[in-house]
């Protein structure tokens, strides 16, 4: 087995979409210094009682992840294409995505995403800032490639 990094550089972000036949779309051109963040979940809720009595549930979850692209980035276009669709279908459109992170050989299974918030123009300055794309998941389910 291969020993475990914490490299990002080799990963692969895939898109796909049946309600927007969107087969199999790598990602690419992402920021400098930033790529695809998912955000921390709740995994229980918690309520204290007066006598210091802790009371604990599991509750459900959707997850939150953020992708930053360069404004070159050829995979704005994708991302372009599933908001105005939407808008001209006045519906959303379902999302499935895989990352793959060989450095530490997991495979990350993304499905029932929407696209849910979009950055429609960079921001100029002294040069075109980047971009973000926020997909809100319904499940993550994390795979150990080793």
């Amino acid at each position: 087995m291969a020993e475990r990094t914490i490299t990002s550089a080799d990963s692969t972000f895939v898109l796909s979409s049946a309600d927007f036949a969107l087969a199999a779309a790598i990602i690419e051109g992402y920021a400098a210094d930033a790529a695809f963040a998912m955000g921390n979940v709740a995994t229980a809720e918690t309520s204290l009682g007066v006598d210091g009595r802790l009371s604990a549930g599991w509750i459900p979850r959707s997850y939150t992840q953020t992708i930053t692209l360069q404004p070159d980035s050829p995979s704005r276009v994708i991302f372009d294409g599933i908001s105005l669709g939407q808008d001209a279908a006045k519906t959303i459109f379902r999302i499935n995505g895989v990352i793959t992170l060989p450095g530490n050989q997991y495979t990350y299974a993304m499905s029932r995403g929407v696209l849910k918030q979009i950055t429609p123009m960079a921001t100029a300055q002294k040069i075109l800032q980047p971009m973000t794309y926020e997909i809100e998941w319904e499940k993550v389910i994390p795979i150990p490639l080793g």
